[in-house]
């Protein structure tokens, strides 16, 4: 039997037209189903339908085989943002107005971190030449020493002895040893003959100045060393804080050189004729203070804060330089001293 209405039931007397729907339902078309007066209530706002060309196609009409009209064949609209995959054929679509501003904080770490590993190598490199020159300069005055308070060895390398030969091997042997070290960058870079070549010009140099030595008087040879040391300290001090940056005045040093040069060689060439202990002595001071603008001039190329800077890589150049400017310094003090006592 059919069942009847109840009061409650939505069929009952008063309900819309059109509901229920007849028997047979769900039906095969909604839009043939009207809702119930009064829907939506009021205040309600139905959802709008996207916008045209919102990235979705329009839903099939009603009976459509299904696939007609697939959803998503509409591209985005103009407005949208393109992503990278969504770019045009032939490369990366171009970032935004502004896009390198996105990563400015991360550009600024990455330069403070390079400047910092920098620092660090360049602190590095200050420690290993500095430690290179020390220990250079310990075994020249060890060997120095031996050649001045041995007897025996002082009077067979002194002037009139046996072992004047001595003097003339180590000068020669240096300056190959000097001019092979500044010239081979190869040599001074392949390790371990780089040290080895070190070594092996310190010990040379070492004998020579020890030869030198060995002419003067060692009351003499060690006033000079103590003014040697105290005008080093000095010109350390003066190229690590002083204000200035002399590495902009390279190539006036390099004229100054060559102008000072041509006076040794004019001299070398005139004592085969002439000796004057004064002209020896204005020499040597010129020589002197050219060496010591040259100790500073190095020391910052090592230290790296002025316009032009030695590369990690020189160590064996730069501890040279030092060594050099050092030796040559005490040298030309030791001929001012002597001359100027005898």
């Amino acid at each position: 039997m059919g069942q009847q209405a109840g009061p409650s039931d939505p069929r009952a007397a008063g309900a819309p037209a059109g509901y229920p729907p007849p028997q047979g339902f769900p039906p095969q078309n909604y839009a043939a189903y009207p809702p119930p007066q009064g829907y939506p209530p009021q205040g309600y706002q139905s959802y709008a339908p996207p916008p045209q060309g919102y990235g979705y196609a329009a839903p099939p009409p009603p009976g459509a085989p299904y696939g007609a009209a697939p959803y998503g064949a509409m591209p985005p609209p103009a407005h949208l943002p393109v992503r990278p995959h969504q770019g045009p054929a032939g490369g990366a679509p171009k970032p935004p107005p502004g896009f390198d501003r996105y990563d400015v904080e991360a550009q600024q770490a990455a330069a403070a971190a390079g400047a910092w590993a920098d620092q660090q190598i360049r602190k590095q490199f200050v420690r290993k030449v500095f430690c290179i020159v020390f220990l250079q300069l310990c075994v020249t005055v060890g060997i120095a020493c031996v050649f001045m308070f041995v007897n025996p060895v002082r009077n067979y390398v002194r002037p009139g002895g046996p072992g004047q030969w001595v003097f003339i091997v180590a000068w020669v042997v240096s300056l190959v040893f000097l001019v092979t070290l500044m010239c081979s960058t190869s040599l001074r870079r392949k390790h371990p003959w780089n040290i080895l070549a070190l070594i092996a010009f310190t010990v040379v140099e070492s004998v020579l100045v020890g030869c030198i030595c060995s002419y003067w008087d060692v009351a003499v040879v060690l006033e000079a060393f103590a003014v040697t040391c105290a005008a080093v300290a000095g010109l350390t001090l003066v190229a690590i804080f002083g204000k200035f940056d002399i590495t902009r005045k390279g190539h006036v040093l390099a004229m100054v050189s060559g102008v000072v040069f041509m006076v040794l060689l004019v001299t070398i060439i005139v004592a085969f004729f002439y000796t004057s202990k004064w002209w020896y002595l204005a020499i040597s001071v010129v020589v002197a203070l050219l060496f010591s603008a040259y100790l500073v001039y190095d020391i910052q190329l090592v230290m790296g804060k002025g316009a032009v800077a030695i590369g990690p890589d020189e160590y064996i150049f730069a501890s040279v330089q030092i060594y050099m400017d050092v030796i040559i310094i005490f040298l030309q003090i030791l001929n001012i001293m002597g001359i100027a006592q005898s």
